[in-house]
């Protein structure tokens, strides 16, 4: 991993890296971004590395206003090379009011000189004020060169130091759980949460604090059940009803001149919003630009990101459907051979005329 980093920051010139974590765990064989996170939190507690915050690696965007007008309005946001820039990528990358295209927002950014960070600010804002929709679906990891890596440092994985930064995380995790799960009335999220930060809780007031000092304390989240998990698509989505309606999307395809259904494998990285491995075994460039482009433009894409289990949950869910008789597997031959896709039966597609939901 070392030498895979050395190598693009000396490509860079020793200045901020913006790394795509799918690339890199590809790259180096890591099955999750989470195993990468660990490697590298290890080389930064190391000093060959420092992390900054992560950034928009990649989003959707669909204009909803002329190009101008968005122009105008980012350089009032924003004056000088940011607000300027924005309205340039987004000419230069295809981005229209017909339908949602892929910003490449590092690439963008890096070619006009200016900090991802900032313009992706400049889109949320847009955003908001109505003239564009833009949807961040991936992150990139922000890395400049630590003091050894500068020097050329040998890595010495030295069995204290390795000990000793497992011992850190695993009491960071600890810290984490007990916010989490453990503390009650008698004790202070503020406190722990400074603690954690290695800061000290300055005096303060009961109704001043946390929910916990004060249990009558009014905060947004009150009405939330406490079971609900908001970071979970699945809960408050009717995932199994979401599938299906894709699987018919999906279906539709095969009658739209130049494209084809996607395996029931691909459909699942489509809605998850993994264009990279929807597109991974696409061995030519020309070909793996213009289906990305299409897949990232569907109105399916990325809708269960963030779904616990990903694609094992999603390929679940088609089992599901497919043994309640709700869709069926078809075969399509190809110029490089046979494969197979889902479609809704007439039982599925009676579902979804009723909108009836499975939850």
């Amino acid at each position: 991993m070392l030498d895979w980093i050395r190598r693009r920051c000396e490509a860079a010139g020793w200045g901020e890296i913006y790394v795509d974590p799918r690339e890199m765990a590809d790259a180096l064989g890591f099955d999750e971004d989470r195993e990468l996170g660990i490697h590298l939190h290890l080389l930064e507690e190391l000093g060959f590395i420092r992390r900054g915050i992560d950034v928009t690696l990649k989003a959707s965007a669909r204009l909803l206003a002329p190009l101008d007008v968005v122009t105008a309005q980012a350089q009032k946001l924003a004056p000088g090379p940011v607000g300027e820039a924005v309205g340039q990528m987004l000419a230069e990358q295809g981005i229209g009011p017909v339908a949602r295209g892929e910003v490449r927002l590092v690439e963008g950014a890096l070619t006009k000189g200016v900090s991802p960070a900032a313009l992706d600010d400049v889109l949320y804002r847009l955003a908001l004020r109505g003239v564009l929709i833009y949807r961040a679906f991936a992150r990139a990891f922000a890395l400049t060169p630590g003091p050894r890596m500068l020097t050329n440092a040998p890595l010495d994985l030295d069995v204290g130091e390795v000990r000793r930064v497992r011992e850190e995380m695993e009491a960071n995790l600890a810290a984490m759980k007990r916010y989490a799960e453990s503390l009650g009335v008698g004790d202070c999220l503020r406190e722990e949460i400074l603690r954690y930060l290695g800061a000290e809780k300055p005096p303060t007031r009961a109704d001043q604090c946390c929910s916990l000092c004060d249990v009558n304390l009014t905060v947004p989240w009150a009405d939330e059940p406490l079971w609900e998990d908001l970071a979970d698509p699945g809960r408050y989505h009717d995932a199994k009803y979401v599938v299906l309606k894709a699987v018919a999307w999906n279906a539709g395809l095969a009658s739209v001149r130049g494209r084809a259904p996607y395996g029931a494998w691909t459909l699942a990285q489509i809605l998850l919003g993994n264009d990279y491995m929807a597109t991974k075994y696409e061995t030519d460039a020309e070909r793996k630009k213009a289906r990305r482009q299409l897949i990232v433009a569907s109105e399916h894409f990325g809708v269960l990101e963030g779904l616990r289990g990903g694609t094992d949950t999603v390929l679940g869910l088609i089992d599901e459907l497919r043994n309640e008789g709700y869709v069926a597997d078809v075969e399509r031959r190809w110029e490089r051979g046979r494969y197979r896709y889902p479609v809704p039966t007439e039982k599925g597609w009676e579902r979804l005329e009723e909108g009836r939901l499975f939850d």
